[in-house]
């Protein structure tokens, strides 16, 4: 396992939270707009929980898969999923302070 997966296993609901901030991705459903969506999670301070979808490209080995983290509305139960590479990777550059639920409650994990 790479670097990188290892990492992707110690993120948190209020580090996939900060990243949607940080990238200016809204919480409302794109499907139903409802108003805010779900971590999946069990916890802000909960490991996020990993889901690795196979990679079916002609060449690459069978084993090879990408590892996503995601949200989903409540309401409608639509699904979004993220790399979760690209929330390490922009984990190790955030700016101090950027990680952190201290201006609105984070989203409940019904």
């Amino acid at each position: 396992m790479n670097e990188k997966a290892l990492k992707a296993r110690e993120l948190k609901g209020e580090d996939l939270h900060a990243f949607v901030d940080a990238k200016g991705i809204t919480h409302d459903c794109p499907a139903c707009g409802h108003d805010h969506v779900a971590i999946m999670s069990h916890g802000p301070d909960m490991p996020l929980h990993i889901y690795a979808m196979p990679l079916l490209h002609p060449g690459l080995p069978e084993e090879g898969a990408v590892e996503m983290v995601g949200v989903t509305c409540p309401n409608c139960g639509h699904l979004r999923m993220f790399a979760a590479q690209m929330v390490v990777e922009w984990k190790e550059i955030a700016p101090p302070g950027s990680i952190n639920w201290e201006e609105e409650e984070p989203p409940s994990d019904r």
